[in-house]
């Protein structure tokens, strides 16, 4: 737990005001982003990663499509970066959030998780 950048959900109180697509915005990037998670059987991850300059929409991309995910069921984890943040500038703190998301989504994958860390106690390193 200690590992978990509670910071870095995309519902968190501590992203003050998070970032938005405006309506009718960015509606090419977004649908092709929401077609490849509800669509698209032949991925070979089911991870994806934007990336981009500073200032060029990233997180109001990433925020939006976590909002679409989130009226149709479908958000399982997130985790948006932030250079000032310390728990969320950081790959350090990644696999321990999502993994704790995924947990509090699916309880059953508890025992899964932990068995991983004891049988790999350096796995967040």
């Amino acid at each position: 737990q200690a590992r978990v950048a509670t910071s870095a959900f995309h519902n968190s109180g501590q992203r003050l005001d998070p970032p938005c697509c405006h309506e009718d915005t960015r509606q090419a990037v977004l649908q092709e982003i929401f077609e490849w998670i509800v669509w698209d059987t032949t991925r070979k991850t089911w991870i994806a990663w934007l990336n981009g300059a500073a200032g060029g929409g990233k997180s109001a991309i990433c925020q939006s499509v976590a909002e679409l995910c989130i009226a149709r069921g479908i958000l399982v984890a997130s985790f948006f970066f932030f250079r000032t943040d310390p728990t969320r500038n950081t790959i350090l703190h990644l696999v321990a959030t999502l993994a704790y998301q995924l947990v509090l989504l699916v309880p059953d994958i508890k025992d899964l998780i932990v068995g991983a860390i004891e049988s790999n106690p350096l796995i967040f390193n």
